[in-house]
């Protein structure tokens, strides 16, 4: 028993002795309201670890009672050392001294530490696809084709057929059919996923470095040898009809769109990424056709390899299974230009009396992608962060007035504050930089950083 005893840190001790899983800080917090004082102090003096005869051991006490006990055994801390040499730090969780101290920097100057830049390459098919790469070893390449249309390369008649295409792409080929696709890529063990934006449309495969060349390929062979037969339009309405109905009970989801209606109003921008919900019944097989002859060209394709995958290697396989796909749109056809967006501050409300809690969002304009403050807004995003109740609550070492962000500590101190989310969403010539709060019987105003909680009249 003693051996064991030893080799266990403090925390595992107390949980050995104890009896139970839960943490000795959560259980001497709640100490205080009376519970389980006793059984502790009975085990704990039983062993020696701490000698009290009153049953109202102050924090302070317990603490310094395991760090002399820790500190006084040398035998466990050189079982600190693991056996790569490396020390295991004697900090506390969430101390804010400095891990690493790399001195006055000059401004824009990134430490030689912190430098990491893998291979990147780009080159230029005769049609126009544009492949590039970044090499690292790995077991695993990632191909990704992504297309340069989007929902805002819809009309309100149209609206939709982006997304409707997205998902019959996915339906069979002329040289394979649904179940074929799914199981050439189950086979080699891969993932396929897809998704559609409101500025470009993105395939993207993951396979064993040795299936590179199967995944370009089939990526290739879905790209531009899809069906879209009748009887398959048909089948999937329903499917992305339980899609939309899905998306509006996402509260987060609503809120996002609902901003982006209201902050570029008489745009495409502001029209939801699956469609007026009214257009799924009335897109046809031309309209899927004819959207995808127009957008599905070589000067809007680019090809990304990222993993083990070599450039050279990546640009000879696309050569060969893309090389034939025209580098503009069909003849007679063109696409829509895209309109500017422009952002209108207006203040939106939706009123639903048979949800429980509220969401409110607040959105700002914010630089493109193109933007020379593109990566500080990355940056400002994480400072700002998310909170989520389930992990910022109780009595632990996670509890949110220990957290470095001022704005979850003050959230922690709100218990029907449930989330809060940061999302940065920068597009070709505009951007929605916006924090979102979801709360029960609250509602939580957040006016140029002051937020402004108040209790919903019910």
């Amino acid at each position: 028993f003693f051996f064991f005893f030893k080799q266990k840190t403090a925390y595992e001790m107390l949980r050995s002795l104890v009896g139970s899983e839960m943490c000795i800080r959560d259980r001497y917090q709640r100490r205080v309201h009376g519970e389980i004082n006793f059984q502790i102090e009975r085990k704990l003096n039983m062993f020696g670890i701490v000698r009290q005869t009153s049953r109202k051991i102050k924090a302070s006490q317990l603490k310094r009672a395991f760090a002399s006990q820790i500190g006084g055994n040398k035998d466990l801390a050189k079982q600190n050392v693991a056996p790569s040499g490396v020390v295991r730090s004697d900090r506390l969780q969430f101390s804010k001294e400095r891990l690493t101290d790399f001195g006055e920097l000059p401004l824009g100057e990134i430490p030689d530490a912190l430098k990491y830049d893998r291979p990147f390459n780009i080159s230029t098919l005769s049609n126009g696809v544009r492949v590039a790469t970044e090499y690292w070893d790995s077991p695993l390449s990632t191909i990704a084709v992504f297309i340069n249309c989007g929902s805002r390369d819809e009309s309100i008649e149209n609206s939709g057929v982006a997304h409707f295409l997205e998902h019959l792409n996915f339906k069979g080929t002329k040289n394979r059919t649904r179940v074929q696709l799914e199981l050439d890529v189950e086979n080699m063990g891969g993932q396929l996923n897809a998704y559609t934006s409101r500025e470009n449309t993105s395939y993207t495969m993951t396979v064993f470095k040795e299936n590179t060349g199967k995944a370009v390929e089939i990526l290739g062979d879905m790209l531009q040898n899809s069906l879209y037969d009748k009887n398959q339009v048909e089948a999937e309405r329903e499917t992305i009809y339980r899609e939309c109905l899905e998306t509006s009970k996402d509260q987060l989801e609503t809120t996002i769109e609902n901003s982006h209606y209201t902050s570029y109003r008489d745009s495409m921008m502001g029209q939801p990424i699956l469609g007026i919900r009214e257009n799924i019944g009335v897109i046809s097989q031309d309209m899927i056709r004819e959207f995808h002859q127009t957008h599905y060209h070589g000067n809007n394709i680019i090809v990304v390899g990222a993993g083990n995958v070599k450039h050279e290697q990546l640009v000879e396989l696309v050569n060969q299974h893309f090389g034939k796909l025209p580098q503009t749109p069909q003849a007679g056809l063109s696409p829509k230009p895209r309109e500017k967006a422009h952002f209108t501050p207006s203040v939106m409300m939706i009123r639903d009396d048979e949800m429980v809690n509220m969401n409110v969002g607040v959105f700002f304009e914010a630089p493109d992608w193109s933007h020379p403050d593109y990566y500080a807004f990355l940056m400002f995003q994480r400072m700002l962060g998310d909170y989520s109740a389930d992990t910022h609550t109780g009595h632990h070492l996670n509890t949110a007035d220990r957290q470095y962000n001022t704005i979850h500590t003050q959230l922690g101190q709100l218990p029907d504050v449930t989330i809060q989310k940061t999302i940065y969403a920068p597009y070709s010539d505009t951007c929605l930089l916006y924090t979102s709060d979801a709360a029960d019987d609250l509602l939580c105003v957040d006016l140029g950083g002051r937020r402004i909680i108040k209790k919903k009249k019910i």
